[in-house]
């Protein structure tokens, strides 16, 4: 059983939305929607405005610097 339409793109849990499908027609369908699902999570998060920094902390987790709200940069002590 899969569903027609992925829950995560809106699709209902509802009897109505589920087919049988083929082990190997399943696989396929569900790598398209795994694109599909991350595009339109992409196009969501532009949508309200939330976008990847183009210039993140150096040095990783472990970094001794620490960017604030306005975007300045102190260093942690």
């Amino acid at each position: 059983m899969e569903h027609r339409i992925p829950l995560a793109m809106g699709g209902e849990d509802i009897e109505a939305n589920w087919e049988l499908a083929h082990i190997k027609c399943h696989r396929t369908k569900t790598t398209d929607d795994v694109g599909k699902i991350a595009k339109a999570k992409r196009r969501e998060a532009r949508h309200i405005g939330a976008k990847v920094s183009g210039t993140p902390l150096p040095f990783g987790k472990k970094s001794p610097f620490k960017r604030k709200l306005d975007g300045t940069v102190v260093r942690r002590d």
